[in-house]
């Protein structure tokens, strides 16, 4: 399967893949446990190549041969999936024909680099790398930094990575309750700062003045139209009164079923009888300790 391609992002889209570990860790500069949800749902279009990621796809071939004749190893790009936790899913950059090492390639910038250069690799990736490890069941992963000023030599730093069996415990719980609450389920994740865009322009401020305004009025009208209706019930009493344009029939309305009281019903998993969820859109407005 090519990575990049729309099988391969449908693919993605089932599970969880290694690149969606940060997300979901909170490590993530780039995206946000709502976002991720929404884009796995078809709710979302993918995010459009930026800069960074495009330097990574122009460098990743030659980042690949120069670890390879670095290490002298034969390192085959390949997306596998959990032999338990089918939900599990990564892309791997590399395998060694071996199968005990797996290699993920990171062409970044300088400070990033550095890091590698130091022995140690950015968060924003760490969570990527042990979800991998798990998903492959293997030991040990080489990260390898590919640094190429424009006009210079490139030049390659490798950390390597072992489980970290701590982390990874707590990984996969957390990767387990997304996929079962925001993949599978309806949910979606609370917002967070990062998900809420705030506007201060010009148009925004004249259209919400003129909303609360209309919602204070309606407010208005809606506590009158109540009152008035209660009178009318009263004076009708219990007979269909008609005039002035007005009728008040009184009718017989069945109450709800509780389908939690069925007995035929106990072991049945409703849910898969539920229609498709959809997004919709609600406006509150805040009150003033919440602006």
């Amino acid at each position: 399967m090519e990575q990049g391609t729309k099988e391969w992002h449908d693919w993605r889209n089932t599970g969880i893949g290694s690149s969606d570990a940060s997300v979901i860790m909170g490590t993530s500069p780039w995206s946000t446990p709502r976002q991720l949800a929404e884009t796995k749902k078809g709710l979302r279009e993918r995010p459009e190549k930026n800069f960074a990621m495009q330097r990574g796809l122009d460098l990743e071939h030659e980042a690949r041969l120069a670890y390879e004749k670095k290490m002298d190893e034969i390192m085959q790009a390949e997306c596998i999936v959990h032999k338990k936790h089918k939900w599990m899913k990564a892309s791997l950059d590399g395998i060694n024909i071996s199968r005990d090492i797996i290699l993920e390639i990171k062409c970044p910038g300088k400070a990033d680099h550095q890091k590698a250069v130091n022995g140690e690799i950015p968060e924003k990736y760490y969570a990527q790398v042990q979800h991998q490890l798990m998903t492959a069941e293997i030991k040990v992963a080489h990260y390898w930094s590919y640094y190429k000023p424009k006009g210079e030599e490139g030049e390659g730093a490798l950390v390597i990575v072992d489980q970290d069996p701590e982390y990874q415990a707590d990984l996969f719980d957390r990767e387990l309750e997304f996929y079962e609450k925001y993949i599978k389920g309806d949910e979606l994740p609370d917002p967070i700062d990062k998900d809420i865009v705030m506007r201060d322009d010009d148009l925004w401020k004249a259209l919400t003045d003129q909303y609360k305004e209309a919602k204070d009025a309606l407010d208005e009208i809606s506590a009158v139209e109540k009152e008035l209706k209660k009178r009318l019930y009263e004076l009708a009493g219990e007979n269909t009164a008609q005039g002035n344009g007005i009728r008040i029939t009184r009718y017989f309305k069945k109450g709800r079923v509780n389908y939690d009281k069925i007995p035929e019903l106990k072991d049945i998993d409703l849910e898969q009888y539920r229609g498709k969820g959809k997004i919709e859109q609600k406006l509150n407005i805040l009150k003033d300790d919440q602006k």
